[in-house]
């Protein structure tokens, strides 16, 4: 029912992580999970979610923020964008078409389950470091509560508290954009910029 985006940056001066995310969903969740409508309407009420009617409109939005940072030149070389492989057919099609052109070399399917163990790892000492400095959105926060860890072997694996109402889409994103900033991306420019301009309401 939701689609999520994490977009991370690294400060030049001092190397921080800076994170910003965005979710979409359909409209029809609101019949779906009555449960949560209340706490989804203010998501988008407050500009961290975005209710589209039709599927795909999820889709190219998200396509249309990756290419505004492509424009801005802000989009890694190597290793730009990572996705669930699960969802990987509409958003990789979509990007590699004409219209968008992204090569499809720069788009990373992220292994999941006990496999995001090492950007789950990751992203928990970067927090705990302060080397990840997040937007303070309440819907990541939403997210990390719905979450529930659990061990597979050696290995540290985030699942969902209960199977229907406890999305936690935004914080898989955050693993996944984290899988890529671990190989160490070289940047192209500041994030600074578009960070302000996204953290308005749109």
């Amino acid at each position: 029912d939701l689609l999520g985006l994490v977009v991370i940056g690294r400060c030049k001066t001092t190397r921080r992580w800076l994170v910003w995310g965005h979710a979409w969903a359909h409209r029809i969740v609101f019949d779906r999970r009555k449960d949560i409508a209340q706490a989804l309407k203010d998501f988008e009420t407050s500009g961290d979610l975005t209710v589209v009617d039709l599927p795909g409109d999820d889709v190219r939005d998200v396509c249309e923020i990756i290419m505004d940072l492509e424009r801005r030149n802000l989009l890694a070389a190597q290793y730009a964008v990572g996705v669930d492989p699960a969802g990987i057919s509409a958003i990789v099609d979509m990007l590699t078409g004409e219209e968008y052109g992204i090569e499809a070399s720069r788009i990373v399917a992220v292994p999941q389950g006990w496999k995001l163990n090492g950007a789950i790892k990751t992203t928990e000492r970067a927090v705990a470091g302060k080397t990840l400095v997040h937007c303070c959105q309440a819907i990541m926060a939403w997210a990390v509560g719905n979450a529930k860890t659990s061990q597979v072997g050696s290995a540290t694996t985030i699942n969902k508290q209960n199977s229907g109402n406890a999305k936690i889409d935004p914080l898989i994103a955050l693993f996944n954009a984290a899988s890529l900033m671990a190989l160490n991306p070289e940047g192209r420019g500041s994030l600074d910029g578009w960070l302000s301009s996204m953290s308005q309401p749109h």
